[in-house]
């Protein structure tokens, strides 16, 4: 669950599911505040029980600890792929040098669940 308040709350849904009945979900978090937003992710393997979904997890881990985590991780997509492992693409403002970058140099990221 995201933070709730002036801050808190969810945006930009992606759902998807397998033959399977997996059910996949992406969405932009805001959990640490409006400016830094994050990409969350969460499955059901039982088809969309309520009490079945994993621990939703960030998706966009900066690897680098001196890496900009103050920026917009933001519009994620989901898919599966044959063998059952999501894969999100999202867009991704890390690169840039502030919040207010004029223009900004966005890129597009992508990650396949383990």
């Amino acid at each position: 669950t995201g933070a709730t308040g002036f801050y808190g709350g969810w945006a930009y849904p992606d759902i998807t599911a397998d033959a399977a009945g997996n059910i996949y979900i992406v969405w932009e978090d805001y959990r640490n505040g409006f400016l830094t937003s994050d990409i969350y992710f969460t499955k059901s393997s039982d088809g969309g029980n309520p009490d079945s979904y994993e621990t939703a997890r960030k998706v966009n881990i900066e690897i680098d600890p001196d890496e900009n985590t103050t920026l917009r991780h933001e519009k994620p997509s989901i898919g599966v792929s044959n063998s059952g492992k999501a894969l999100v693409a999202w867009t991704d403002f890390r690169n840039n040098s502030s919040q207010s970058c004029n223009p900004c140099n966005n890129d597009i990221f992508f990650s396949r669940e383990p």
